[in-house]
């Protein structure tokens, strides 16, 4: 029998090996099946509510999520680790569960005061947000709107109390001004680091000796470089019980910048995209083509009838033979039959672009904490040639290397690239018609852009010279700014409650600006060929040691900090000017071939230390009653040796009523109220700028041959000492109904004394003035309101409501002893008071230029025998009864010309969408139209030389139309420009719809492997204005500045 293989034992052996096997493969099967269990389930908040973006980490791993639109969330982990779950959210308490044998964890996490508390920046350090004594606003970047902007000023206008914020120019990177409680520029600090601005007078000054205007554009703007998506808050500190911390740079506020940083748990990968569209709007109306020829015709017609007065500019009755005697520009037939002309406005202008890219990456573990990002915006203008780009890159990196040490390194780069509207200030500088904007508006619209040659077409009736709007396109104007801050620190916690710190850093700014006004654009007698180069260099190093010790015994608890610091400070610059070069090709890469008599080139060098000693004390006794002191004592080279040296101190307290037995827990609607009070000293050596004797070049003509010498440039004061401001704050935190409805209210004064102004030396010294500290006394008083409200807050529904209202005033406690007092000033009186004429109607028809403004007599002088003014206690005595004149005893009191700004935004959410409508304005604003009142003054002009004119303006009082409220094209004859102020000052208030955004966010699933997160936005800024102000803008209006446009933004945001 044939014998099988498989005998017996070989099927026991297989047997055997397979049953290995099967548990082998279940043993494998049991250890992929732990690495797949999937734990589930549901965060939500003290209310039910889900919670949205709640890190879920495994603890001491990496692995882990965030809670979805629904509270929801799923992790993977191994059985066989003994996991624990780890939930955590800003503002609440953290949760560690063991996981266990669970499946599916819901939890609810309840609010952390503790900390949310601990989010104040107070400078040098924080402090729970219950335990602020001073006047601070916080300003937190994922409590806005949540559409893309590309400006922190943007962001910021009006969202706090006391906080104000203007465009200097609503062009493509255009400056911007912030102020706190009216006063200058604050001081900026980024991340701990103090920002100092770069001189950049040879980057954007006129150039007198030509008279070549380039328009100011300023190269050195904190706010500019920043990409807003890296900010985290903005911190600002408003009393001087708060802002002495940062002593002599601190007494205009101190705003107080923190970027985002990493955070423990999985990589979050966020990308922002955005694309707007900007139109102009507000703009003035022009007259154009067969309009413009008809209105020339009919102001030549007044000019000649008020000369040969001829009725109503006379007592001459009008006869019509008197046609032929007049020289029209055009005749009927030339104006029935013109079809050409240019839309000057429409040639140089174009509907904007912006695109707004941002990419953020953060992460880390228990030990390393990281972000990066990069950003990169592209702006090109309403105005064609005009564009900013901006590229920012940023790391921020924390590191902790045992219980005891730890470190971090921020670095971040910005680039801003310009391209500038040549003359872009327009009327504003000096020279007339030196912008492109204004020409554009003035220049004769009959014409073409070309003449027949395919040269640019001139005016040939204009006596200035004024040029061709198209062909200011040819010039070129040039910026550049660059900016590295880099800092890094170590700290050390050798015992429980001491901190050590030390930090160094460095803040480089490099600008940058070219211009070239090429052959082909004519400019009066204004240099043709003309180029110029301005550069400067700015850098700072700073060194900070600081150490902090906390104590609590008891109900007593103790924070003490004591830190030095020292900067230093160094700028250069250099320019060069040259004309009248062989060609246009080379622009400004070939200096030296120009042919100027005297070539400008300049340069110059500064440097400044500061030294500084900071101390603060914080206690506070059974979490009711806080005490803050601060000291600084800062030396500056501005000064002399014997000067160099203040000391600014600060107090400030607060008193936690609410925590009291009697109020706590027997009134259940109010949970928070509590009363502050401080006052403090800052100092003041910024608005220096000649500290120093120093020598300068003067050019002498010694036989018509310009010389080269040495003259004194500027000449030290050694008895110059710090400006001082003193301040005193009180103020009220209130929540209501488990602050449901919560706010602030705060009265502020000041006093700022040896104010640093200039004195005139003789007339016949080398040097004209010299810094000095007045005698001066300036004041300022008011008060800030903010309200929150959160109307409505359910699962499907979220209403939120903030409203923002500031008041203040800026006076003269005392004048300077060397002030001589106006007519109507008094030692005591408000920066802003309005004095005016009363306009009584116009010159009535039949008499010379009729139709002009005139005005009431409404006192007169108290004169002696002799016809002079009688004068008591140094001013003049009024008679009482009108005197023939008009003249300042005529002027009446018309009010105060401060504005009141306020703001009201309202945020909703239902369902996935969310939406924000955000108001701003001002009351008791107002606003000279200069726009209006520089072409009425020039009304003439139309028919002299050519120029055009407002389409309003037509419908101004003439032969035609005596009964119209608009003067005559005599309007500024026979009055004074103050005289004339009363008639054009209009009321400005107003009311901007800033900002409205819709957005949608999609729900994702876990399954979903390319994004967690998607939210889609539309946004317009600048909607609509509601204001009785006739001109274009009741907020930025000037004559031919850069207009205001209104934008319209699509926008992305996915989080991987």
């Amino acid at each position: 029998m044939k014998k099988h293989f498989l005998h017996g034992n070989h099927i026991n052996t297989l047997k055997w090996l397979l049953f290995a096997l099967f548990v082998l493969m279940n043993i494998g099967g049991s250890v992929a099946q732990v690495g797949k269990v999937s734990i589930t389930g549901v965060v939500v908040d003290e209310l039910g509510e889900p919670m949205v973006g709640v890190n879920v980490v495994v603890k001491g791993t990496t692995n882990g999520t965030v809670t979805d639109l629904d509270g929801k969330y799923s992790v993977s982990v191994s059985t066989n680790e003994k996991a624990i779950f780890v939930y955590s959210f800003i503002g609440y308490k953290s949760q560690e569960i063991l996981v266990g044998n669970q499946r599916q964890i819901n939890v609810k996490l309840m609010p952390d005061q503790e900390m949310l508390d601990e989010v104040v920046v107070i400078g040098y350090g924080t402090v729970k947000r219950g335990d602020v004594t001073s006047s601070i606003s916080v300003v937190k970047t994922d409590e806005l709107p949540k559409a893309s902007t590309a400006s922190v000023g943007n962001m910021l206008t009006g969202r706090t109390p006391g906080l104000i914020v203007k465009a200097n120019s609503a062009a493509p990177g255009g400056a911007i001004d912030f102020s706190i409680r009216a006063g200058n520029a604050p001081l900026i600090v980024i991340d701990g680091y103090p920002i100092s601005p770069v001189d950049d007078q040879y980057i954007s000054e006129n150039v007198k000796e030509t008279g070549n205007k380039l328009g100011s554009v300023p190269m050195d703007n904190n706010f500019i470089n920043l990409n807003p998506d890296d900010i985290e808050s903005i911190d600002i500190l408003k009393d001087a019980s708060a802002t002495s911390i940062y002593g002599s740079r601190a007494a205009n506020g101190v705003v107080l910048i923190t970027t985002k940083r990493g955070s423990e748990g999985k990589v979050d990968v966020k990308f922002s995209a955005s694309v707007s569209m900007q139109k102009l709007y507000g703009f003035e109306d022009m007259l154009s083509g067969q309009d413009f020829m008809r209105e020339r015709n009919k102001i030549t017609r007044e000019i000649w009838m008020n000369n040969n007065n001829v009725y109503p500019y006379g007592t001459r009755e009008w006869e019509d033979s008197m046609n032929t005697s007049i020289l029209y520009p055009y005749t009927e037939e030339e104006i029935s039959k013109f079809r050409g002309g240019t839309n000057w406005l429409d040639e140089v202008t174009r509907t904007g672009l912006i695109h707004n890219e941002s990419l953020n990456i953060k992460g880390g573990s228990g030990k390393t904490k990281y972000l990066f990002s990069v950003s990169n915006l592209s702006n090109d203008g309403v105005v064609k040639n005009n564009s900013f780009n901006r590229f920012t890159t940023r790391l921020n990196l924390d590191q902790k290397f045992n219980n005891w040490l730890k470190g971090g390194v921020n670095v971040s780069y910005s680039r801003n690239n310009i391209d500038n509207v040549y003359g872009e200030s327009g009327r504003s500088g000096g020279s007339q018609f030196a912008g492109m904007l204004s020409s554009a508006m003035e220049f004769n619209p009959t014409l073409p852009i070309w003449d027949e040659n395919g040269n640019y077409t001139l005016n040939p009736d204009d006596r200035f010279g004024r040029p061709n709007p198209v062909s200011f396109l040819d010039a070129q104007d040039k910026s550049q700014r660059e900016n590295i801050l880099a800092t890094a620190n170590v700290e050390l916690t050798p015992v429980k409650g001491l901190m050590i710190k030390g930090t160094v850093g460095t803040d480089i700014r490099i600008n940058e600006r070219k211009s070239y006004l090429p052959s082909t654009i004519s400019i009066g007698n204004q240099e043709s060929m003309y180029a110029y180069i301005g550069q400067n260099r700015g850098e700072s190093y700073l060194l900070n040691l600081m150490a902090d010790y906390k104590l609590s015994l008891d109900k007593h608890n103790w924070g003490v900090m004591g830190a030095f610091e020292f900067e230093h400070q160094g700028q250069n610059g250099t320019t060069m000017i040259n004309s009248g070069f062989p060609s246009d090709n080379f622009g400004w890469d070939n200096m030296g071939s120009g042919s100027r008599a005297h070539p400008d080139v300049t340069s110059y060098k500064k440097i400044g230390e500061r030294a500084s000693y900071i101390g603060r004390i914080n206690y506070s006794y059974g979490n009711r009653y806080l005490l803050t002191a601060n000291i600084r004592v800062d030396g500056s080279s501005n000064f002399a040796a014997n000067k160099q040296w203040g000391v600014f101190t600060g107090v400030s307290a607060a008193w936690k009523i609410a925590e009291e037995k009697f109020i706590k827990n027997k009134i259940d609607w109010l949970n928070d109220l509590k009363l502050r009070v401080g006052w403090g000293q800052v100092g003041d050596d910024g608005k220096l700028t000649g500290t120093d004797t120093y020598f300068t070049t003067y050019y002498y003509a010694f036989n018509n041959i310009p010389t080269a010498g040495l003259g004194l440039g500027a000449l030290a004061n050694p008895d110059l000492t710090w400006e001082t401001k003193t301040s005193f704050n009180m103020g009220i935190d209130w929540g209501i109904f488990n602050s449901r409805i919560s706010g602030t209210v705060d009265f502020f004064s000041s006093r700022i004394k040896n104010k640093i102004g200039k004195r005139q030396l003789p007339i016949n010294q080398e040097i004209m003035e010299i810094d000095y500290n007045l005698s001066q006394v300036d004041g300022n008083h008011g008060f800030e309101i903010g309200i929150n409200s959160t109307n409505i807050h359910n699962r499907n529904f979220k209403w939120n409501t903030n409203f923002v209202l500031s008041y203040y005033r800026n006076y003269y406690v005392k004048r300077d002893a060397n002030y001589v007092l106006g007519i109507n000033e008094t030692q005591r009186q408000d920066v802003n008071d309005m004095w005016q004429y009363v306009v009584d109607g116009m010159i009535p028809a039949g008499n010379p230029n009729a139709g002009a403004l005139k005005f009431k007599d409404l006192n007169g002088y108290l004169r002696d025998d002799s016809g002079n003014i009688v004068m008591v206690n140094g001013k003049p005595a009024y008679s009482g009864s009108p005197d023939g004149m008009i003249d300042e005893a005529d002027m009446i009191y018309k009010g105060n010309s401060t504005p009141i700004p306020f703001s009201l935004n309202n945020s909703f959410e239902f369902g996935k969408f969310d939406v924000n409508v955000y108001f701003y304005g001002m009351f008791n604003n107002w606003q000279n139209n200069s726009t209006y009142t520089m072409f009425a003054g020039n009304l003439q002009n139309v028919a002299l030389y050519g120029e055009n004119t407002l389409k309003s303006l037509a419908n101004r009082w003439s032969y035609d139309n005596l009964n119209s409220s608009i003067p005559s094209i005599f309007a500024h004859v026979e009055s004074t420009a103050a005289q004339r102020n009363g008639y054009y000052l209009e009321k400005a208030w107003f009311l901007r719809c800033d900002n409205v955004s819709l957005g949608y966010t999609f729900k994702t699933k876990k399954s979903n492997k390319y994004f967690s997160s998607l939210r889609v936005y539309a946004a317009a800024r600048n909607l609509f204005v509601i204001t009785p102000y006739s001109g274009s803008d009741p907020e930025t209006d000037s004559q031919a500045a850069y207009p205001n446009s209104r934008t319209y933004t699509f926008g992305i945001d996915i989080t991987f």
